[in-house]
């Protein structure tokens, strides 16, 4: 006898969940962006180019979740596109963040480490991953499974 997950109790708790994770990602970078300004008033010309460059990532990964937060927020159709969105934006600022620490350090020996809300963005941005997969799985499954009811 095979043995169902019912997983529709708890959607709207999943949207909500990975809707909160969103925003905090999203609050987090822009921290992130006012502490660069801070810093950006008291470097060096030299590191003028990296500071740019990281308001500029976070500022836009910090606009682009927003949308997505509404949109997973108020998914009443169950779409599985926000969450695919989500997934893969969380996952591509990881990989992006990664190469960005490890190839400018090479270039710029005066840029500083990883720092706390460095850390916990990147916690919030798999926290993202994981809670968007769950939701993706969950959304599939009840399709599933509405799909075999019609049977």
């Amino acid at each position: 006898m095979r043995q169902t997950v019912d997983l529709g109790d708890n959607r709207s708790l999943i949207s909500y969940f990975v809707t909160v994770l969103i925003f905090y990602s999203s609050g987090i970078c822009f921290a992130i962006v006012y502490q660069e300004i801070e810093e950006l008033r008291a470097e060096s010309a030299t590191d003028l180019t990296s500071s740019q460059i990281e308001i500029v990532f976070f500022l836009l990964v910090g606009f682009i979740y927003i949308p997505i937060g509404v949109w997973i927020h108020t998914n009443i159709k169950n779409e599985v596109t926000p969450y695919v969105l989500a997934i893969a934006g969380s996952s591509f600022v990881i990989v992006l963040y990664i190469v960005y620490k490890s190839i400018l350090p090479s270039l710029d020996s005066s840029h500083e480490g990883l720092g706390t809300l460095d850390i916990l963005g990147r916690i919030l941005l798999g926290a993202v991953i994981i809670a968007g997969s769950y939701g993706l799985y969950s959304i599939i499954i009840r399709k599933k499974k509405t799909l075999e009811s019609l049977r």
